[in-house]
């Protein structure tokens, strides 16, 4: 068979954050750890990206979103199309008033940054509140209280 060369992964990079971190501002702020650099090798490649990652927040709601390492947003939609005052984002949450809920925030997407020079991706959030990155509310050291890792991997796939 001939006519196969698109659509085959290039690389693969990925970060991960291993450690917790409280985050309480309503501007979007990086979550240390989960920013990863890839140089695609053609300026036609597409960039697939994924990031998961939880965390407890039990007072109010937030949104986490991918974007560029300089803080702009990615050439393609990472972010819901929203009017008026909605804050956009990749992924959200919403309130619930157990100690022990865990938010699980995640997307993926296709970007095509057109370049062949090295391009950051990052994971930001907003709060209302306080959100406690890779644990729950309460940090009681028993079997009931959760303890994770994040993690955002981009590949570069070609052309």
């Amino acid at each position: 068979a001939t006519g196969f060369g698109g659509g085959k992964i290039g690389q693969v990079l990925s970060a991960s954050k291993i450690d917790t971190q409280t985050m309480s501002s309503s501007s979007f702020t990086d979550v240390t750890d989960l920013t990863v650099a890839i140089t695609p090798a053609a300026s036609s490649s597409k960039i697939f990206w994924t990031f998961t990652l939880a965390g407890g927040d039990n007072t109010n709601y937030g949104i986490a979103r991918i974007v560029y390492g300089d803080g702009s947003a990615l050439t393609t939609a990472a972010v819901h199309e929203s009017a008026g005052n909605r804050i956009r984002g990749t992924s959200g949450w919403a309130y619930d008033d157990n100690a022990y809920a865990t938010a699980v925030l995640s997307g993926q997407g296709l970007d095509s940054p057109n370049t062949t020079s090295e391009t950051t991706y990052k994971i930001q959030i907003a709060t209302a509140g306080t959100f406690y990155v890779n644990r729950t509310v309460t940090w009681a050291d028993d079997t009931t209280t959760y303890a994770g890792i994040g993690s955002i991997t981009v590949m570069e796939v070609l052309a």
